[in-house]
């Protein structure tokens, strides 16, 4: 039987310029703690073209 735990905790948050532009920003972080620890981030750019 296992006992290890591992607690994840996740944070996100989406941004635009202004609200008639395609353009956005995702920005993200995930810690972790418990059997294993450290954290990470992305960051992600998107472009949506109009069809």
């Amino acid at each position: 039987m296992m006992n290890d735990r591992i607690n994840i905790i996740i944070m996100s948050s989406t941004a635009r310029p202004s609200l008639d532009t395609s353009l956005s920003f995702d920005l993200g972080i995930q810690g972790y703690v418990g059997v294993r620890e450290g954290v990470s981030g992305s960051l992600r750019m998107k472009y949506e073209f109009d069809s």
